[in-house]
């Protein structure tokens, strides 16, 4: 163990020898480089979570639906997932967390969509009509998300999503 350390020393003395000064100023360059990308990438993702009310969305499958994706109205993020649990009858129930300047009708109706056909998935929200806004805690209408797979099985057997009982 010590011959190793010895070595890794030895090396670290000839990297600062001055018959290698390109690649040392060239690797310090992309190590800088490395760095103001990653931090200039998190700057640009939108990772935080809203805080604001919760409402809930129930669905029958969500297909990698991951906690924190995005709630988006009419392409503009207003709140985001920040559970997702199985309820009592096995429908998977989605919380989200909605920006408390939105007030969204009572028949606003939740959706999983994608961005792009095999783009990041996220919630959309369809503005409903109603006179009465959604409180805290209350539950949404959904529609069911049909998966890329879904929509080839759909064309290659001919068969709907739902299971036919005769």
């Amino acid at each position: 163990m010590s011959q190793m350390f010895k070595r890794f020393i030895e090396g670290l003395k000839n990297l600062t020898k001055k018959e290698q000064p390109f690649e040392t100023l060239t690797g310090i360059v992309v190590l800088f480089l490395s760095i103001f990308f990653l931090l200039w990438a998190m700057s640009k993702a939108d990772l935080h979570t809203v805080n604001g009310y919760t409402v809930y969305a129930s669905f029958s499958k969500i297909t990698h639906l991951p906690e924190g994706t995005n709630v988006e109205l009419n392409g503009v993020k207003i709140g985001s997932v920040t559970s997702i649990f199985l309820d009592k009858d096995y429908t998977v129930k989605i919380a989200l967390s909605i920006d408390d300047k939105i007030k969204l009708p009572k028949d606003t109706i939740a959706e999983i969509a994608t961005d792009g056909l095999i783009g990041d998935k996220y919630i959309r929200l369809k503005l409903g009509q109603a006179d009465l806004f959604l409180n805290e805690g209350e539950s949404m209408g959904s529609k069911d998300f049909l998966s890329l797979e879904d929509m080839i099985g759909q064309v290659l057997f001919n068969t709907d999503t739902e299971e036919k009982t005769e």
